[in-house]
């Protein structure tokens, strides 16, 4: 079975197998996020961010700044939440602040890895309230990929 989403949702399975004698497996259940692209709804970047076109990055593309001071800032409703981007060898300094909590995520690796959650956390309150990302440029290249947020509600 396949399955393709849309971008930004979160969907919720459950499965049974049934076999030949009509005995039925427990339920398994599984939750998919899947991703935003580089332009969340509500998302707004300052000045300096720039898309480029990364052949191995969610659907091909990311949006980076080298620029020390430039932004990307967004309030959302949901529960979890993880940014995907890129670890590079001019991979930066980012400083992430959700909710009033500030975190310093770095982003450097000896070698291009894309589709990395490169900051995950849990809202500090309920998944019902607006939450507020700030992501600032602290020095070197930050590239962003995507946003997952689960149970998102614009």
């Amino acid at each position: 079975m396949t399955f393709t989403g849309q971008l930004g949702h979160t969907y919720s399975f459950s499965v049974t197998a049934t076999n030949l004698a009509g005995q039925t497996s427990p339920v398994a259940s599984s939750t998919v996020v899947v991703p935003s692209g580089i332009r969340p709804a509500k998302g707004h970047y300052s000045a300096g961010w720039h898309v480029r076109r990364v052949k191995a990055a969610w659907q091909g593309k990311s949006i980076a700044s080298s620029v020390k001071g430039a932004t990307f800032t967004l309030r959302y409703r949901g529960g979890a939440l993880a940014v995907i981007g890129e670890r590079t060898a001019g991979g930066g300094v980012a400083r992430v602040t959700l909710d009033r909590r500030t975190r310093t995520i770095r982003l450097h690796a000896s070698r291009r890895l894309t589709r990395q959650v490169v900051y995950r956390a849990l809202a500090a309150s309920a998944a019902a309230a607006t939450h507020r990302l700030t992501i600032t440029v602290v020095r070197g290249t930050v590239a962003l990929e995507g946003f997952a947020i689960s149970a998102r509600r614009s």
